[in-house]
């Protein structure tokens, strides 16, 4: 419990440090926070680093504290789990954790991220079973949380490599 707080305090700073960033010398902070155009490429891609560095360390706590409670993922049709997905519970439990059974040693590292409007485009490089795959993945973000995510992977490769075959 005293870590979960700890987390959402230290990820409730970091971005009212940011937003703080984001505002011009002819706004205040209340008009940034208002208006989630106005934040800068550079603070929309720290907001989209945080959950990729939660993911990294398997802290899905963390992880959770960088989506809004209706976040809209949509993962790639070519995957047992392919489909929509709401919110950072249905995501854990029907994107994260089948992932961790078919692909035991999966790792995703961001290569590149670049911003327009309040869209981060990230490169990433997929490892699994020792080869290694490229993904883009599309984060929109307002408020400094993630409100849509989709994934566009190589899904053969993907499924060339995974661990469990379904028998769905």
């Amino acid at each position: 419990m005293i870590n979960s707080i700890v987390k959402f305090t230290a990820l409730t700073f970091a971005g009212m440090v940011l937003m703080g960033c984001s505002v011009n010398s002819n706004q205040t902070a209340q008009d940034s926070v208002s208006t989630p155009d106005v934040v800068s490429s550079e603070n929309l891609i720290a907001y989209a680093k945080l959950g990729y560095d939660a993911f990294k360390v398997n802290d899905m706590e963390a992880w959770a504290l960088t989506q809004a409670d209706d976040a809209v993922w949509t993962m790639p049709k070519g995957f047992p789990y392919g489909g929509t997905y709401i919110g950072p519970e249905d995501v854990i439990k029907n994107v994260f954790a089948p992932i961790a059974e078919y692909w035991p040693d999966f790792k995703v590292e961001p290569i590149s991220y670049h911003a327009s409007g309040n869209t981060v485009f990230i490169r990433t490089k997929m490892t699994t079973g020792g080869e290694v795959s490229d993904s883009l993945h599309v984060a929109v973000i307002e408020n400094g949380k993630y409100i849509k995510f989709q994934v566009f992977d190589d899904t053969h490769f993907m499924m060339k490599s995974a661990k469990k075959v379904s028998t769905e």
